[in-house]
């Protein structure tokens, strides 16, 4: 997995958006696996992390503490969200081929979920009789 290497070398790169990158690096990619989460929860999560810039940072303060901000924060996340589920839909998904999945599904069933995604990677129609 690379954030920066653009090369044949990665097979799969995870990034948080695929525009967002260091050095605004345009990747060519075969095919996207997009992950998608509730919009509330990626709202929450993004609150916790930002202050903290750790994943798994909380933050101690109630969102409700500091009503401007969190008005202002959820407005401006709303639109982000609202941006990249357009230009995923209408820049990536055009462009090859997608498959999404959502946080979700991938948490409550992971089994299913992986055994879908390598389906899509590897251009099969079941991962039986595959050592994955």
């Amino acid at each position: 997995m690379a954030e920066e290497i653009i090369d044949s070398s990665v097979w799969i790169k995870k990034t948080h958006d695929p525009k967002w990158n260091l050095n605004n690096i345009t990747n060519k990619s075969n095919k996207v696996v997009c992950c998608v989460r509730n919009p509330y929860d990626t709202i929450a999560s993004c609150m916790h992390f930002l202050p903290t810039l750790i994943q798994s940072g909380q933050i101690n303060e109630k969102f409700t503490d500091f009503p401007e901000v969190w008005d202002k924060f959820i407005k401006d996340s709303v639109d982000a969200l609202s941006e990249y589920q357009r230009r995923v839909e209408t820049e990536v998904a055009t462009a090859v081929p997608t498959l999404i999945i959502r946080f979700e599904d991938l948490r409550s069933d992971p089994k299913s979920v992986l055994e879908e995604i390598f389906c899509f990677l590897l251009d099969v129609q079941s991962v039986e009789g595959l050592n994955v």
